[in-house]
């Protein structure tokens, strides 16, 4: 997960999609998200004509104390806080399936019942699974030499693993884009005093 780009790892063992859905609640500004849900990669909200909308993160630290208050509306941004996200301003309607978050998430594991399941990884290097073992088992047995070895596979087996998935998105094309910054500007008015309105229309 450290090493991926564009191509976000999902364990092979999953069957669903890592896009989870729930109501909108008017008024309702918390929404738990699951503790499975290691990276929040996008949120999105169906408008009040059903329509889907990009919201924008942000630190609930930046936000100004109008902003923090403002009255119930159509939701423009989102802070994560704990496991919970909230939405800046909460809604003034309700939909429902109306809040989208895409996510990553972590491993499938092994239960002791499993009889024919797979690591969810790239095949050629699960054979770092029996290294694992294999080096546990010599460290506690003491045998310095094979443990000692086994690491130097490991190693070259971590690394192949780390190029593999941090370069298997060869069909994205690298571009540079300009990022817009007003330095605080939108919330000032013509006149260049600050605005009442803290979104700056």
């Amino acid at each position: 997960m450290k090493s991926d780009n564009v191509w976000e790892w999902d364990d092979t063992n999953n069957t669903d999609l890592p896009i989870a859905t729930t109501s909108l609640v008017a008024s309702q500004q918390d929404y738990g998200i699951a503790v499975g849900h290691l990276k929040v990669l996008k949120v999105r909200i169906k408008d009040q004509q059903g329509n889907w909308v990009s919201l924008d993160p942000i630190n609930r630290r930046d936000l100004t104390d109008s902003q923090l208050t403002a009255t119930a509306g159509d939701p423009k941004r989102y802070d994560k806080v704990g496991n919970s996200l909230f939405l800046y301003p909460k809604p003034s309607y309700a939909s429902s399936g109306g809040l989208e978050v895409q996510f990553q998430r972590g491993a499938s594991y092994f239960a002791t019942t499993d009889t024919t399941k797979t690591p969810g990884f790239a095949t050629h290097f699960h054979r770092l699974v029996s290294l694992y073992a294999a080096l546990d088992y010599c460290e506690t047995n003491d045998f310095d030499k094979r443990a000692a070895k086994i690491r130097a596979n490991i190693q070259t087996l971590e690394a192949e693993l780390i190029t593999h998935y941090s370069s298997r998105d060869l069909d994205a094309k690298i571009s540079l884009k300009i990022q817009n910054e007003d330095y605080g500007q939108i919330g000032l008015s013509q006149d260049g005093r600050l605005s009442s309105n803290p979104d700056g229309f």
